[in-house]
């Protein structure tokens, strides 16, 4: 049987290109990371992270596979400087400041990454030992050694980062953090902490209640450091929309503690390498410049020149990042005593501004940034998915953006938020669950957290099912919404726009992200609700968009067999009608129990108590606004309810309810890892909970 057996010199010509290229791969993949990995920050399509997941996992396999194939290999004079690369290799393995994890997970396994750490360290320098082609030649060992001291401490520097990003090592590093608003702190008068921050000031509030949000990932009570006796100011806001701007940043610096170096680069040791690396990388390069180059393959001269040149500009970069970041106002505000020293330096005219506002005038993306701060608020999108649409003309999912809206611009997510914090902001007190006992070292409990002890077991009764809820809500707010004129819809187009936004957002994310909800993350759910409903579509002719669909399912009844066996279906519409039979006429009272027991003969045909009593407690449970209605003083209730009132106290309230709720029961976990693909508005209302302590105002926006 013959063989398929190549030539010595092309076997060993293969093998070369195959270090060759591995090095290059690293480091094209370390470039790209070094670059785009920021835009994880903001960006939630898995598509534009793709070019960033593809260059991490290159980075790793790539840079293991140039170190293992040199340690494999014999020495020989053509493979000289593939010894001297191997530091680049580890630089690269230790990846760019700007990130040290993809995943989650990657701080979880990082004793797992520190053991094989210690092995590639050793790997590679026995590697480069064997080649012995820098016995004879100081100078260019000195480089070497240079080189492969800045890439074994970066590489170790990135094991140690992921093991300060685990929640159980944030817990025992910042416990003792103190938190206080730093832009009060350069205040030249009383009348500026009456006005709106701009994005420097919220950045720099961020950092000095960062402890807050630490507190909540990681599951901490924080104390604040606040003296209402001394300064009533401390820790109390003029306008919600400086917390909101405040809080976004919070989670972007959350965000650089799990998935970028800033722990580890933000300390004397972090300050100190990245002064000491762009000399030792030009002092490489020029001893590289200087050396004889007889023996040395072309190629291999120009990647080496490469990889020095590339490696002293991301130095550069790394020193300016550092140097500028506002994690260095954090540093030095914690670590100057003097007081006068610290204004020189941390003050709109000091030292430490005018370096930032020179490191902002260097980056390009200044050319099309909103503010020098702006890469640090969240991605400012919502998805949408309405499931009345995917059922009859497959409506994709989409998004809406911070001002989306073509007529009015009044269900863009700014405008969303706004409502969240003018209109209904007690929901996020209210809903709020106390989930941790407080230390015993922080006094007795306040009056508001034991209101908020007493409200779990109201707060329990979404149950396990919270998806199921949401599905039931969604398709009776769509049969409710789409059942009114175009007279209405007009008049009242702001509300329905909310409420339609509000809605499509939480089908969103039980269809695409059901782990940032609480509850069992059972999809079957969502998928025998879409069969029903698509079942209903080819039962009914010319149900050819949702609006049509809408309309049949609000003329149901009880003789239309495909309800009754769909739980969801049957409820969505059983308060649809209860909800149209609030705007009947005006001033018309009737006996509760006539109005709910009318609407649930009318589509099950059955006067169960015990089933009418669970629809209502269900109802109960999705409008709270219902237990005046249920349970009234005289026994009669009103019916002829204006459509906005119905609008904004029984449809829009239960929906903001809903989002608070799961917002804020969502897991820790969940919110972690969506802060690494964008970021989430339930995410935002969450940490907006957990500043409940500093919030007492009464406007979003300053008149």
């Amino acid at each position: 049987m013959g063989g398929f057996w190549l030539e010595k010199e092309v076997v060993k010509d293969v093998s070369l290109w195959v270090t060759r290229c591995s090095v290059l791969s690293s480091f094209g993949a370390h470039l790209i990371l070094a670059l785009f990995a920021s835009i994880r920050r903001r960006e939630d399509s898995a598509v534009r992270r793709f070019p960033v997941w593809l260059a991490y996992q290159v980075t790793h396999l790539a840079s293991k596979l140039a170190i293992g194939k040199l340690y494999l290999d014999s020495p020989s004079s053509s493979k000289q400087l593939f010894a001297f690369w191997v530091p680049f290799v580890l630089l690269h393995l230790g990846l760019a400041d700007n990130i040290s994890a993809y995943s989650l997970e990657d701080n979880v396994l990082s004793w797992r990454q520190g053991v094989e750490m210690v092995l590639l360290l050793f790997v590679a320098l026995i590697g480069a030992y064997n080649q012995r082609f820098m016995s004879c030649d100081r100078a260019l060992c000195t480089a070497f050694v240079m080189i492969f001291f800045l890439g074994s401490y970066k590489y170790v520097e990135r094991i140690w980062a992921l093991r300060l990003a685990g929640f159980a090592r944030i817990r025992s590093s910042y416990k003792g953090m103190m938190t206080r608003r730093f832009s009060l702190d350069q205040d030249e008068n009383a009348e500026d902490r009456n006005a709106e921050l701009d994005d420097y000031d919220a950045l720099r509030d961020a950092h000095g209640l960062f402890g807050v949000s630490l507190g909540a990932f990681a599951d901490y009570s924080v104390k604040l450091q606040e003296k209402p006796e001394h300064d009533p100011f401390k820790t109390w806001y003029s306008y919600r929309s400086d917390v909101v701007k405040m809080v976004e940043m919070q989670l972007s610096l959350m965000y650089d503690i799990m998935y970028t170096k800033a722990a580890v680069i933000h300390t004397w040791p972090g300050y100190i390498i990245r002064l000491a690396s762009p000399p030792l990388t030009l002092t490489a390069l020029l001893l590289f410049f200087l050396h004889s180059k007889d023996g040395m393959g072309g190629i291999d001269i120009t990647i080496t020149y490469a990889l020095l040149i590339g490696t002293f500009l991301l130095d550069v970069r790394w020193l300016l990042r550092a140097l500028g970041s506002s994690w260095t106002y954090a540093f030095l505000q914690d670590t100057t005593r003097c007081e006068l020293l610290k204004k020189t330096l941390c003050c709109r005219r000091g030292c430490w501004y005018g370096l930032r506002r020179f490191v902002l005038c260097l980056d390009p993306s200044r050319l099309w940034r909103q503010g020098e701060c702006s890469h640090r608020l969240w991605s400012r999108t919502m998805g949408q998915h309405n499931l009345l649409g995917e059922c009859t003309d497959g409506t994709p999912m989409s998004k809406i953006g911070w001002d989306d809206n073509s007529k009015t611009k009044s269900a863009g997510v700014g405008s969303l938020v706004e409502e969240l914090c003018a209109d209904i902001w007690p929901h996020i007190f209210h809903a709020y669950i106390l989930r941790r006992v407080p230390e015993k070292d922080m006094g007795p409990m306040p009056p508001q957290a034991s209101d908020r002890r007493r409200s779990f077991s109201e707060e329990r009764r979404f149950g396990a099912e919270f998806d199921e809820l949401v599905i039931t809500w969604h398709i009776a707010t769509d049969i409710f919404l789409l059942g009114r004129t175009e007279t209405e819809q007009d008049e009242h187009c702001d509300t329905f726009q909310k409420i339609k936004a509000l809605s499509d957002y939480m089908m969103f994310l039980v269809a695409k992200r059901p782990e940032m909800l609480p509850g069992l993350k059972l999809h079957s759910h969502y998928e025998e609700t879409r069969v029903a409903l698509e079942g209903i579509k080819s039962r009914c002719n010319g149900c050819t968009d949702s609006q049509k669909l809408a309309d049949e399912l609000g003329k149901m009844q009880h003789s239309y067999s495909g309800l009754l066996t769909n739980k969801v279906l049957r409820d969505a519409v059983i308060y649809a009608k209860l909800l149209k039979k609030l705007c009947l006429a005006e001033h018309v009272y009737q006996e509760w129990s006539t109005i709910f027991g009318d609407v649930v003969f009318e589509v099950i045909i059955s006067r169960d108590d015990e089933m009418k009593d669970e629809l209502e407690r269900r109802l109960l449970i999705l409008v709270p606004k219902f237990k005046n209605y249920a349970r009234p003083s005289d026994g009669r209730v009103r019916v002829g309810w204006p459509l906005e009132e119905v609008l904004r106290n029984f449809v829009l309230q239960s929906w903001v309810r809903l989002l608070v709720f799961g917002s804020i029961r969502c897991s820790r976990d969940s919110h972690a890892k969506q802060l690494g693909c964008g970021g989430e508005l339930t995410t935002i209302l969450w940490i907006l909970a957990e500043h409940k302590d500093i919030i007492n105002v009464t406007k979003f926006t300053k008149d």
